[in-house]
């Protein structure tokens, strides 16, 4: 698979994530570019089989990626709730 710019992002969430804290990983950008860069990121996520693979063996339920934008800032962080699964 071809690597996109979108990937690290992608990559530093996953991290966040495994943190005992996670606080959520947060990008700088104008704010006409929001929207483009948040649904990147979120296919880099559908994308990622082998993530889903490894999460779903543990017993995860299927990861949700969350995005909060506020002034020139996105805030992405991933849970595993299984309430917001039929989101």
């Amino acid at each position: 698979m071809k690597l996109s710019r979108y990937d690290s992002i992608w990559n530093e969430v996953k991290k966040d994530r495994e943190k005992k804290t996670p606080v959520g990983v947060r990008v700088a950008a104008i704010p006409a570019l929001h929207s483009r860069i948040i649904k990147a990121v979120q296919k880099r996520k559908d994308l990622d089989l082998a993530y889903k693979f490894e999460k779903s063996d543990a017993g995860f339920p299927k990861p949700i990626l969350l995005s909060e934008s506020k002034g020139s800032v996105i805030t992405f962080k991933l849970v595993y709730n299984k309430l917001l699964e039929g989101l």
